[in-house]
């Protein structure tokens, strides 16, 4: 489903970031998921739902604090 919707729209942010939250809460796969957060980001900077899942990502799967506090804070900022 996920692969439909983004061939039909490779930028579709709210795909892109549902995508890469199930890439890393079903599918385990976390470099993938890294990449579909930053796809989705750079698809709408503006996206609160995409920028506060990304830096959930990179608090608790990457234990980057410093990131994932800039994450926090554009999310907030959005």
């Amino acid at each position: 489903m996920f692969k439909l919707a983004l061939k039909i729209n490779p930028n579709n942010a709210i795909a892109l970031g549902a995508y890469a939250l199930f890439l890393e809460t079903v599918r385990g796969d976390m470099d993938q998921a890294q990449d579909m957060y930053q796809r989705a980001i750079d698809a709408d900077p503006t996206n609160a739902n995409n920028l506060g899942g990304y830096a959930v990502f990179l608090e608790h799967e990457r234990g980057n604090m410093d990131q994932a506090q800039d994450m926090y804070q554009r999310a907030i900022d959005a």
